[in-house]
């Protein structure tokens, strides 16, 4: 078995070396062939070192939270980003306090129970576990890649321990406060376990409450953070207090969330609040990291609010996403990748299977792929006009099944289009 990896390995080199990477002439636009989904050899990627050498912050993306081919291409991404490019961190859209709460005992966990008790259920599968084994293995090295959640939804098991954590994180400078804290949190997640249109409604009925209450707590956590900061230091948790400030204000923004008046002040109230706590973590939380984020693509997107998807029948994001937000605060120093494929079938959240629809003339799906290889990364080129596929319209597909109009160069820096998709593994039944 040893051997045929080698040979395949090696095979795999021979196409990179008949499939190089493709350059348009002073524009920096590049055509890399992915030549694999799972490999360690990192050379048919060498050509992004220096589009990346400033980046900060790398958002990956996926048209669908359900498809197997796309966290496994996420995963080799991301050990290229941390092996080869510095970053230490990686952030999904799911829970802060949960993910940090995991990334602390992810040197002994077993990766599944680190994922599942971080990452939302439409990750629990054997393609994003390799994610979370990769994890572990980078604990016993001198630089571990760190787990982190920059969603406001506080969705996944485990969350009874989080007002115990707050009132832990108050009682250092204000004793009595702590059982406020406490009785607050413990208040806001039993409203939030009532689920659907009774979280809602009892959400809308106490919202002007909640709010106040959660504000002081909040303006507490950052009035006294130096004080906090140092004893909590002492005690051997010195991020405690600043992962406690996300907590608080990541409820605050789910508040105001769930009470939007319509569609799009709920997709923004989610997006913006999403951009803010991944800024935080990235200028606060984990300060002086580079952190790699992971997300559907509605939410890395630089202009969702530009694409329509009025009428789809499909889980839609509407309005402006963080990548909106995120594009203005980080510049250039932030580098976001979209995926697609051109056939195949994915789930949505559900679990229901969708098959790619056909591909469309002059799509992005009709991009030509190699037969050799498994994917093509189309890279933006760094002026406009220098590949015209990124600035005239064109379509993607959403979720696989809707073709959406959209500017590319509007969108993304880079997208990673697949060949062909298949729906991924789940750990457990639905």
């Amino acid at each position: 078995m040893r051997h045929l990896v080698s040979a395949l390995a090696v095979l795999c080199l021979a196409v990179f070396a008949a499939e190089p990477a493709r350059a348009l002439p002073e524009t920096g636009a590049l055509a890399l062939p992915f030549v694999s989904l799972t490999s360690g050899d990192f050379r048919d990627l060498e050509p992004l070192r220096a589009r990346l050498a400033d980046a900060r912050v790398v958002q990956l993306g996926e048209s669908s939270h359900g498809t197997a081919e796309y966290s496994m291409a996420k995963t080799r991404l991301v050990r290229f980003l941390h092996e080869e490019m510095g970053f230490d961190v990686i952030a999904l859209e799911s829970d802060p306090y949960l993910c940090a709460m995991a990334d602390r005992t992810a040197a002994s966990a077993p990766p599944e129970a680190t994922l599942t008790s971080c990452a939302f259920g439409v990750w629990h599968t054997r393609e994003v576990l390799e994610l979370f084994a990769y994890v572990r293995s980078t604990r016993q090295t001198a630089r571990p890649l760190l787990i982190a959640g920059y969603d406001i939804q506080p969705i996944g098991p485990g969350k009874a321990g989080r007002p115990d954590f707050l009132a832990e994180v108050v009682r250092q400078v204000d004793p009595g406060l702590a059982e406020t804290a406490r009785t607050l949190d413990a208040e806001f997640l039993e409203i939030y376990g009532l689920g659907g249109s009774s979280r809602r409604a009892r959400l809308r009925e106490n919202r002007a409450e909640l709010l106040a209450r959660y504000d002081d707590l909040h303006r507490f956590l950052v009035r006294n953070e130096a004080e906090l900061l140092q004893r909590h230091a002492d005690k051997g948790d010195p991020s405690a207090p600043l992962l406690a400030q996300q907590i608080v204000w990541s409820a605050i923004q789910y508040i105001r969330l769930q009470t939007a008046p319509d569609a799009v002040a709920y997709g923004e109230e989610r997006d913006w609040g999403m951009a803010q706590n991944l800024i935080f973590l990235t200028e606060r939380l984990h300060s002086g990291r580079k952190v790699i984020a992971w997300a559907h693509n509605a939410h890395i997107a630089y202009g969702n609010h530009l694409v329509d998807l009025t009428g789809i029948d499909e889980p839609a994001a509407v309005g402006r996403g963080a990548g909106t937000w995120l594009q203005r605060h980080f510049g250039s120093d932030l580098f976001t990748v979209g995926l697609y494929a051109a056939s195949g079938s994915m789930t949505r959240n559900d679990r229901e299977i969708v098959t790619v629809s056909p591909v469309l003339p002059g799509s992005l799906e009709a991009r030509p792929i190699p037969e050799t290889a498994a994917a093509m990364l189309y890279v933006e080129p760094l002026r406009a006009g220098g590949d015209p596929f990124w600035d005239r319209p064109t379509t993607a597909k959403y979720w696989g099944a809707a073709d959406v109009p959209m500017t590319l160069r509007e969108q993304y820096d880079a997208v990673l289009l697949l060949r062909s998709v298949s729906p991924p593994a789940y750990l457990s039944p639905a």
